[in-house]
């Protein structure tokens, strides 16, 4: 079982930014909304289907919790709703 972290923090500290920093290949993103990421490159790094997907629906976010819980290569999940 992983850590919980919460980041919390005025609207453009940089919180969704900071994403940049973690690695693409082991991050997962979930996003309740249809915003982009907020740094260049997001689209190409961050690909919906294969590291992020938009729901808002949580038995979706539970599902995909439980999957990443189970085994695979993804080693932090972000929940972005900037």
């Amino acid at each position: 079982m992983g850590k919980m972290i919460l980041v919390e923090g005025c609207p453009g500290s940089g919180k969704s930014r900071a994403i940049v920093n973690l690695d693409p290949s082991t991050t997962f993103i979930i996003k309740p909304n249809s915003k982009d990421l907020p740094f260049v490159g997001s689209r190409s790094l961050y690909k919906e289907g294969i590291n992020v997907t938009r729901t808002t629906d949580f038995s979706v976010v539970r599902e995909i919790l439980e999957k990443i819980n189970k085994g695979t290569k993804f080693k932090t999940v972000v929940i972005e709703d900037n």
